[in-house]
């Protein structure tokens, strides 16, 4: 069973270039442009705002699942290559966002 949830979230994945309508939720309104992955969450370029939103692979899957996260386009290589830049730009400058737990600073 786990070879076939395996293979089942292999093709639900964002790809290269994918950008996502979020149609629900704190980020309605937004389109997420799919940048990398790593071990356990999904990493994209928010758009209009030009943030770095990183999001829980679980999060992204059911979000697709249900609808929430609505497939829009792939976008053209030099459209996604200026995404590109912005996104390692908006990594060097990374703020807090108060939505997401792990992004608080503790006050230790």
């Amino acid at each position: 069973m786990k070879l076939l949830d395996g293979i089942v979230n292999y093709f639900r994945s964002p790809k290269s270039r994918d950008v996502y309508a979020v149609t629900g939720g704190d980020y309605m309104g937004e389109f997420l442009v799919y940048m990398e992955k790593t071990d356990d969450s999904f990493h994209f370029l928010s758009l209009p705002n030009m943030e770095s939103r990183v999001v829980p692979k679980n999060a992204v899957y059911s979000g697709i699942e249900d609808k929430i996260l609505d497939k829009v386009e792939r976008l053209p290589r030099d459209v996604y290559s200026i995404c590109r830049e912005q996104y390692k730009e908006s990594n060097k400058t990374v703020g807090t966002d108060d939505n997401v737990p792990s992004n608080i600073p503790s006050e230790t």
